[in-house]
């Protein structure tokens, strides 16, 4: 990266410092500015990631509670004879129904996630023209078709 030099490359502020061989950075604001926005930017996503897991947990677990509840459901009716075939499968259909509900709300919500993924990566994508010291601007676009590789 053009923006890192050596400190001896720098007139020395002590002995000490020239001595050392730290790199520093060396850029203006907007490139703090920059790197800035685009490591906001980073974290934003590893959230919504660690977010969609989380949800992902919540579906298993939401899943494994539904299996619970029908067998409690399942046993408890089939002890039961004063209720009909149709009540019966009524209620296991209404148990079901409710966990297809709550798990369609978690998916949503994990959905939800992913384009705030998508629109943080197309965000993050139109901000990497980084400015170096030369002036000349680096993107990570492809060559256009003009273009020559050197020695050619």
């Amino acid at each position: 990266m053009d923006c890192w030099i050596r400190d001896d490359a720098l007139p020395p502020r002590s002995d000490t410092d020239s001595q050392r061989g730290s790199f520093f950075l060396v850029g203006n604001i907007s490139s703090f500015y920059l790197l800035t926005v685009v490591a906001t930017l980073f974290l934003m996503i590893m959230i919504l990631q660690t977010d969609i897991a989380l949800l992902d947990r919540e579906v298993k677990s939401r899943k494994q509670s539904f299996g619970i509840e029908i067998y409690d459901l399942m046993e408890q009716l089939e002890l039961d004879t004063s209720l009909s075939m149709e009540q019966k499968e009524a209620k296991i259909r209404n148990a079901f129904d409710q966990a297809r509900k709550d798990i369609a709300v978690i998916e949503a919500k994990k959905e939800c996630k992913r384009e705030e993924i998508a629109v943080l990566d197309a965000e993050s994508a139109t901000k990497v023209d980084i400015p170096p010291s030369s002036g000349t601007v680096l993107n990570n676009t492809a060559p256009g078709n003009n273009y020559q590789p050197p020695g050619n």
